[in-house]
């Protein structure tokens, strides 16, 4: 072969090759920007617009001739985030294991993963799932530290803390005698009631400032219930906020679609969180009829899971305890309130719980006439910090 034609053939293999890695970068890029704009979607809970984005960016992969393994990876973790907030955990599993089988060693998708299962173990009280859910999180923290990890680019999460922020972290305002909801601690943190911080540090919120800066979030909860109806956890994270909503604006109308939600949620899955914010709902109306239809509400939560059994996993229910112990001091029936402050106090490791019911309880032996007692529970109060 003479040179000249070596020199042509190495230029077309040349050209053929930045052909085709331009159709390949065109093809990233295009990917890349179906993700961002599935980004977007997610984070407004337009859930099925989202995965529509992702189906398209999937079949655009998969007519590539140069599929990349790293690109199906991204479109799998943004499968497995939809679900996630949707609460479709299986699904949200399934994608993120997908996604793990095209890109072994990232570190955030076994986050994720991890994360969601954790979750599940929590709710579902099973300490397996928990130790599940731990390993891939142990797992990252393997990857990052001895860099192995492959993510290059920092992939979004809306996974975190399992604990987001509740009235429990404002105990100044909330001190005073009042009922105890169960939040639903989700994974996802961008549903957050505001101005918690405003009232805790005395300045006046006017209604309409808490609804108008509410609506957008309450909105894409709405979002949430439409994308998964058959979700207990969706209408509990929908329920929990209008709670809060009314707690702050005393409005009825979040009382009553709260309430709703939780009958909802209870028809589809039993759980004794939900008896025990229909009681807190009820007992919030202040009169008679409605602590005596709490106290039902809170017992039978209390038949559902048995506090003298509690343990980390499900310590939310001395809750109950102090919510029924609460209600009969309303009622003026101080004896009850005083044996129901007492379990809590001697089965709680909260210290807010704690505090309330060595207060309710000084004021309830009072009632009775018990002076000394009363006194010995102000002198506790005081001890651990209380006012």
């Amino acid at each position: 072969m003479k040179l000249s034609e070596i020199n042509f053939s190495v230029i077309c293999l040349f050209v053929l090759v930045f052909m085709k890695f331009g159709v390949a970068q065109n093809q990233s890029n295009g990917v890349d920007n179906m993700l961002k704009k599935g980004e977007i979607f997610l984070e407004e809970y337009e859930f099925n617009k989202a995965l529509a984005v992702c189906d398209e960016a999937l079949k655009k992969l998969q007519a590539s001739e140069s599929e990349s393994s790293t690109k199906l990876a991204e479109v799998y973790y943004l499968y497995g985030r939809i679900y996630e907030k949707g609460l479709y955990f299986d699904k949200a599993i399934l994608n993120y294991t997908t996604a793990l089988s095209f890109d072994s060693s990232n570190a955030q998708i076994y986050k994720s993963r991890g994360y969601v299962i954790r979750h599940i173990g929590y709710i579902e009280q099973e300490i397996g799932k928990i130790n599940q859910g731990n390993d891939d999180i142990y797992k990252a923290d393997n990857l990052i530290e001895t860099g192995k990890d492959t993510n290059t680019k920092k992939l979004t999460t809306i996974t975190g803390s399992l604990m987001k922020p509740s009235r429990d972290t404002y105990t100044q305002f909330f001190i005073a005698e009042t009922f105890q909801p169960i939040n639903y601690n989700g994974l996802s943190e961008d549903i957050k009631v505001i101005n918690f911080r405003d009232l805790e540090n005395g300045e006046k919120v006017s209604e309409k400032k808490v609804i108008k800066a509410n609506t957008s979030n309450l909105l894409k909860l709405n979002k949430l219930v439409k994308f998964n109806p058959k979700s207990d956890l969706a209408l509990w994270e929908r329920g929990d906020f209008l709670l809060e909503l009314c707690v702050i604006t005393n409005q009825s109308f979040f009382s009553i679609s709260a309430e709703r939600d939780f009958v909802n949620a209870f028809d589809i899955n039993p759980r004794y969180e939900y008896l025990v914010n229909l009681g807190v709902i009820r007992a919030n109306r202040n009169n008679k009829t409605n602590y005596e239809l709490a106290i039902k509400h809170f017992t039978n939560a209390l038949k559902l899971n048995d506090p003298c059994i509690t343990n980390y996993l499900n310590r939310n229910c001395i809750r109950v305890l102090y919510n029924r112990g609460l209600s009969y001091l309303k009622l003026k029936e101080n004896e009850k309130a005083i044996a129901d402050f007492t379990k809590a106090i001697q089965l709680d490791d909260s210290k807010l719980v704690m505090l309330l019911a060595y207060k309710s309880r000084a004021k309830a032996f009072r009632a009775v006439g018990k002076i000394t007692e009363a006194e010995a529970d102000e002198a506790s109060l005081k001890n651990r910090g209380g006012k």
